[in-house]
């Protein structure tokens, strides 16, 4: 009898270390679930900042490639007005040039022709002279 109660009281303290442990994992399966739902809460938050953020991205992308664009059609309307006004430029000096030549050209013939009636009349007096 003695061995049947040893035991029953080996059984029931086994029970209530079942028992205890069966809680004790409880509690724990309770902790990990409520961190594994406080992780998955974070992560969908982070998953809609990020899509947020990509959003933000590819907008300001847009915006810039738009700016830049713009900028570098009015370089190039630029670029071409300036072409324009120094292709003027060039021209008008050209223009200039041409005729400042023109005018050197008439001063020497009249200079030559100038200079070769004066031989001609100094030759003359030298002739009459001698």
């Amino acid at each position: 009898m003695a061995q049947l109660e040893r035991l029953r009281e080996k059984n029931n303290e086994l029970e209530l270390n079942v028992k205890l442990d069966t809680e004790e994992h409880s509690k724990e399966l309770k902790s990990l679930e409520d961190k594994l739902e406080e992780i998955m809460n974070s992560k969908d938050l982070l998953s809609k900042q990020n899509k947020q953020l990509d959003s933000q991205k590819n907008s300001m992308l847009k915006e810039t490639e738009q700016r830049y664009l713009e900028r570098n059609h009015q370089l190039e309307d630029e670029c071409e007005v300036l072409k324009k006004k120094h292709n003027q430029e060039i021209a008008d000096i050209q223009a200039k040039s041409e005729e400042s030549l023109a005018q050197l050209k008439n001063f020497y013939e009249v200079e030559r022709d100038r200079l070769d009636r004066r031989i001609i009349e100094e030759k003359d007096k030298f002739d009459k002279r001698y």
